[in-house]
């Protein structure tokens, strides 16, 4: 177990490790903070989780895109 962390923390350390490939682009979170379409729709339609819309919405991704339109949190 510890060999295969230290494997893990070696391969991040030399940058071998991504994310895989983004699925939305600014223009996409622009389209999402913009829409009244409920979360799952939209989720279906762009091909991402309900939670990934939910966290664009809320502020808690993607949120140096755009920051003049607002979050859901800014609405309080």
């Amino acid at each position: 177990m510890a060999d295969s962390y230290q494997a893990f923390r070696s391969q991040a350390a030399n940058n071998q490790m991504t994310q895989g490939p983004v699925k939305l682009t600014p223009a996409d979170i622009i389209y999402i903070l913009q829409s009244t379409t409920p979360n799952q729709a939209l989720a279906k339609e762009l091909g991402v989780t309900r939670q990934a819309i939910s966290n664009i919405r809320n502020g808690k991704a993607w949120a140096n895109v755009a920051p003049q339109i607002p979050r859901y949190r800014d609405w309080e």
